[in-house]
C-alpha cells in the first residue's frame, strides 16, 4: 500500500501529463480495443495469421480517430481535473471519427491482403470499448487525485456554508488546489429541501442547534463561506454563535463581485476577524492621536491583571507613558504583569499594587501620591454564574468600587476617566450585567 501511495504522490507531484502523452495513451487504447475485438471474433490464430493486414487496417482507422481528437481537443484538459465536458469531448471525437471509419471499412473490405475483413458490429464494439476505457481512465485518475492525494497533511477539514450560491463552485476550487489547504467534509444550508442529501459525495447539514455537535463530531477545523453568502452570513448571528461556540474558524472571501462573473475564478479565502463579521463598516480609531495623548503622562489602570486590563497595559506601554500605576487584587496574575513589565518595558516606571478598588482609604492614598493624568477602569467581577451566587460581592465591587474610583478621579483632577464595560450591561438579565 505504501508503494501505491508513493506512486500516486509521484504522479501528482508533476505539473501535467504532456499533451502528446495523452494523445499517445488514447491512441494505444484505440488500437488495443481493435485488436481485442478482432481476437475475440477471430480467435488468436486469426490474429496471428493476419497480424500485418490487421495492423495496417487499425492504423488507418487510428489516423481518422486522431483527426477527431484534434477537432475536439480531447488532449487539452488536465486528466486529474477532468469534468463531464472532457468526457463529452472524448465521446464526440470517437462518435464523429467512428462514423468515418464505418464508411471506410467498406473500402478496406474490398482490398484483402492489405487490410482485414471487418463487420460493422466489430467496429462499433471496438469504438464503444475504447470510449469507455478512455472515460474510465480519466475518472479513475480524478478519483485518486481527489480522495488520496494530499500534499499537506495539515490541510483543514472544512464545511462550506452555501450550496446554490456558489458553494459547489467553491468546493470544486478547493478540491483542485495544490497543495491542498482544505479537505471538504460537508455543506451547511438553511434550505430544508437539501436535508439528508449529498453534494459531491458529502452530506448537507441543516442550520439548527445540533450543528455545534456535528462540527465537533466530524472534527471540523473551519467553515468556508461561499462568497455570494457573505452578507447573509454577517447578519446571521445565531449561525456565527454555533460555529464559534464549537471552536471552529471561519474563512471568507472579500471579492464576491469577481465570483459573480464565474465560478472558475478561485476566491482568495482568509480567516476572518471580528471586524469582518460586522454588518456595518468598522470604526477606525486614530491610534496615533491616542498615543500622543498618553505619551509622557501618568496613567492609572485598575484590573491590570485581568484579560482586558493586561492587554491595555501592553497597548499603553507602547506609547511610553511617564509612569504606570497598576492595581488588581489578584496576586499571582498581578505578579505576572510585574514580570512582563520588567522584561518587555524596563524603561517604564510601573508600580504594581495588590488592592481592592472598594478599599476607599487605600485608593485615596494612591490617588493622592500618584496624581494620575488618565484613569482606565477595567476592574470588575465579570463571571456571570459566580455573581449569581454572590450578588452582594458583585454590587460591592462593581458598583461601589467604580464609584470610589470615579469620585477620586473627579477630586484629584483626572483629565479623562475611561470605564471598560460589557455588552451584558445592555438590557441586563443577570446580577453581573445589572452591577455593570
Amino acid at each position: 500500500m505504501n508503494q501505491v501511495s508513493k506512486l500516486i504522490n509521484w504522479y501528482f507531484s508533476k505539473k501535467t501529463l504532456p499533451f502528446w502523452g495523452i494523445v499517445l495513451l488514447d491512441s494505444l487504447i484505440v488500437l488495443f480495443s481493435y485488436y481485442l475485438v478482432y481476437w475475440f471474433f477471430f480467435r488468436g490464430s486469426g490474429l496471428e495469421n493476419h497480424l500485418f493486414p490487421a495492423t495496417c487496417t487499425f492504423c488507418l482507422f487510428l489516423f481518422f480517430h486522431l483527426i477527431g481528437f484534434r477537432i475536439y481537443h480531447t488532449y487539452s484538459g488536465i486528466i486529474r481535473y477532468s469534468s463531464f465536458v472532457d468526457l463529452g469531448r472524448v465521446g464526440f471525437a470517437m462518435g464523429t471519427s467512428g462514423m468515418v471509419v464505418v464508411l471506410l471499412h467498406y473500402i478496406t473490405n474490398e482490398m484483402p491482403g492489405t487490410f482485414v475483413f471487418l463487420n460493422t458490429r466489430h467496429i462499433v464494439l471496438a469504438l464503444i470499448m475504447a470510449t469507455l476505457v478512455m472515460w474510465a481512465l480519466r475518472i479513475v485518475v480524478k478519483f485518486f487525485y481527489d480522495n488520496y492525494f494530499r500534499a499537506d497533511e495539515s490541510a483543514l477539514r472544512v464545511f462550506i456554508y452555501g450550496v446554490q450560491d456558489g458553494g459547489v463552485g467553491l468546493a470544486k476550487n478547493i478540491r483542485n488546489e495544490k497543495p491542498a489547504r482544505f479537505v471538504l467534509k460537508g455543506f451547511i444550508s438553511h434550505d430544508p429541501r437539501l436535508n439528508y442529501t449529498r453534494l459531491m459525495g458529502e452530506k448537507v447539514y441543516q442550520v439548527n442547534d445540533q450543528l455545534p455537535e456535528v462540527l465537533k463530531e466530524r472534527g471540523i477545523d473551519a467553515v468556508l463561506v461561499a462568497p455570494k453568502r457573505n452578507d447573509v452570513f454577517r447578519e446571521d448571528e445565531q449561525l456565527q454563535d454555533y460555529i464559534i461556540g464549537a471552536g471552529v474558524s471561519i474563512y471568507m472571501a472579500h471579492e464576491a463581485d469577481k465570483w459573480e462573473k464565474g465560478d472558475d475564478v478561485a476566491p482568495q479565502l482568509r480567516e476572518v476577524s471580528i471586524e469582518d463579521l460586522l454588518p456595518r463598516e468598522q470604526i477606525q480609531v486614530d491610534m496615533e492621536s491616542v498615543g500622543s495623548m498618553l505619551r509622557g503622562k501618568k496613567i492609572l489602570i485598575t484590573g491590570s491583571a485581568g484579560s482586558i486590563g493586561s492587554e491595555m497595559v501592553r497597548q499603553i506601554s507602547v506609547y511610553e507613558p511617564a509612569e504606570l500605576m497598576l492595581i488588581d487584587q489578584a496576586e499571582t496574575p498581578q505578579h505576572d504583569i510585574r514580570l512582563m513589565m520588567a522584561h518587555d518595558f524596563p524603561s517604564i516606571k510601573a508600580a504594581t499594587v495588590v488592592a481592592s478598588i472598594a478599599n476607599e482609604p487605600k485608593m485615596r492614598k494612591i490617588f493622592s501620591e500618584f496624581q494620575p493624568d488618565y484613569v482606565f477602569h477595567a476592574a470588575a467581577y465579570k463571571h456571570v454564574p459566580m455573581m449569581e451566587d454572590n450578588p452582594s460581592e458583585s454590587i460591592h465591587n462593581n458598583v461601589y468600587g467604580t464609584k470610589v474610583i470615579a469620585d477620586l478621579s473627579v477630586e484629584f483632577g483626572v483629565k479623562k476617566f475611561v470605564m471598560i464595560s460589557t455588552d451584558k450591561a445592555v438590557n441586563p438579565t443577570n446580577v453581573m450585567g445589572c452591577s455593570k
